[in-house]
């Protein structure tokens, strides 16, 4: 898909998986594996409740309506809330493309498969465990690297530019109605999306810290070059 502001899907590469031979392709697969197995012994219930939090809504939905409160409680110009809004969801539609494009060139697996066949993966610190089940249904497409992370700093990396990065926000999730996780910045929120990806067996750390990468420049690209301020104006 043609991106609305990025050269191209692929103007931001990304280093791509772990090798998987290497020591932390090993953390990470054990990290998942303990805290996002389906009946993890050591997952927490705010854990638990966080992996079903990040993930029963759109990263898109979620981060419009932090959006809106944001510009609600800003005596703002009508242009300038309709400027932030247009460029977070830029960045959010982006971001979208630019994850799809690695997924693609990447191609790689789930951590449901790798835990399977982890004897096939020639690293003698991780076991295969055929009967490992994630937390969550895992999505039917790549793994590398996690969209939700890439997406969701798209959209802070955005909003942060507007408001400061330790702007305090709260966020809702329409797949469970009443609970909401209030932040004091927009780091401390990628942050446990990150985790929440983990928590839900679908994702490598080293994934979401790319996916947070890549949401990042995405976003400080967009936000130096397109919607721009004519001089003189207050949007």
């Amino acid at each position: 898909m043609t991106p609305f502001a990025l050269a191209s899907p692929a103007q931001f590469p990304l280093p791509g998986p772990r090798p998987l031979t290497s020591a932390s392709y090993a953390r990470d697969l054990n990290e998942v594996e303990a805290l996002g197995r389906v009946n993890s012994s050591v997952r927490t219930a705010t854990e638990t409740e966080t992996a079903k939090f990040w993930q029963l809504d759109t990263p898109a939905g979620m981060w419009d309506r932090v959006a809106d409160d944001l510009a609600e409680r800003r005596s703002w110009s009508l242009v300038r809330e309709a400027r932030v809004l247009a460029l977070t969801n830029i960045a959010l539609a982006d971001a979208t493309i630019a994850v799809w494009y690695s997924k693609n060139a990447f191609d790689s697996w789930r951590p449901v498969t790798a835990i399977a066949q982890a004897d096939l993966d020639g690293n003698p610190d991780t076991s295969p465990d055929p009967s490992w089940a994630p937390f969550l249904s895992t999505p039917q497409f790549q793994e590398y690297p996690s969209a939700h992370s890439a997406i969701s700093s798209a959209a802070a990396e955005m909003l942060a530019s507007f408001y400061g990065e330790e702007a305090a926000f709260t966020v809702t999730s329409s797949g469970l109605p009443g609970v909401e996780r209030s932040f004091s910045s927009f780091p401390a929120a990628v942050a446990q999306i990150a985790d929440a990806r983990i928590f839900a067996g679908f994702h490598f750390r080293f994934s979401c810290e790319d996916g947070v990468v890549l949401g990042n420049e995405v976003a400080q690209y967009i936000r130096s070059t397109h919607l721009l301020r004519i001089a003189g104006r207050g949007a």
